[in-house]
């Protein structure tokens, strides 16, 4: 599900979702409403995938901004950096669900950055542009962050990120190969294949390779 809004048009017209049927849907639903009571000129929200460590391309599921008022925004590589930067530090925290904000002017607005817990290997970035009057970012950020602290997860949300091998090594178990196939492709030994098994079984809560590979099937992050 992608929910866009006309890139030209400040108007957003909000679905009726709930948070047990849609919980995407239903927090940007919440967002666009506390962004338009502030405001706000335009609000960005990327689901992020971890890759390593680390994030790859931010891939956006929502957005509007008003053009009389900003010229939109993209990421650029400082962003990037800093979404990062924020998405390790939840990696290795579980007492918050969400980082930020993080602060920065730009074209005459605050720019207000969020950045949700990882789960098995994607999170959200959430960012308003608010016209900066000191009394509206204040305000805005203060909400936001009331919101965000109420956020519940859905069930299965999960702490830690897989890695970019053992997703790879998941989707070759679900193919059907064993570890020693497995090894021969990804170029490495059967015994790190195992290994990287057993850390992302620890990951994902399984109790055996096969519910481990079900539930990255299930979470969508193996075809």
């Amino acid at each position: 599900m992608t929910l866009r809004s006309e890139r030209d048009a400040p108007m957003y017209h909000e679905p009726s979702p709930s948070p047990q049927s849609d919980p995407l849907t239903f927090l940007s639903r919440q967002l666009n409403s506390v962004a338009r009571r502030w405001h706000a000129s335009g609000l960005k929200i990327h689901r992020l995938h971890g890759v390593d460590d680390g994030i790859g391309e931010p891939e956006l599921v929502f957005e509007w901004f008003d053009r009389t008022k900003v010229n939109g925004w993209m990421f650029g590589p400082l962003d990037v950096q800093v979404l990062d930067v924020q998405w390790r530090r939840l990696s290795l925290r579980k007492d918050v669900m969400f980082e930020g904000p993080s602060l920065a002017l730009s074209q005459g607005h605050v720019v207000l950055s969020y950045v949700g817990r990882p789960d098995a290997g994607t999170s959200l970035s959430i960012v308003l542009a608010v016209p900066s009057l000191e009394a509206d970012a204040a305000g805005c950020s203060t909400e936001i962050d009331r919101l965000l602290l109420a956020t519940v997860p859905p069930p299965e949300f999960e702490y830690m990120v897989l890695s970019r091998r053992e997703l790879e090594v998941a989707r070759w178990i679900s193919e059907g190969k064993t570890s020693y196939e497995a090894a021969l492709i990804l170029g490495i030994s059967e015994h790190t294949v195992n290994e990287y098994i057993r850390s992302g079984m620890r990951k994902m809560g399984a109790t055996n390779r096969l519910s481990f590979v079900a539930k990255t099937i299930r979470m969508g992050l193996v075809a």
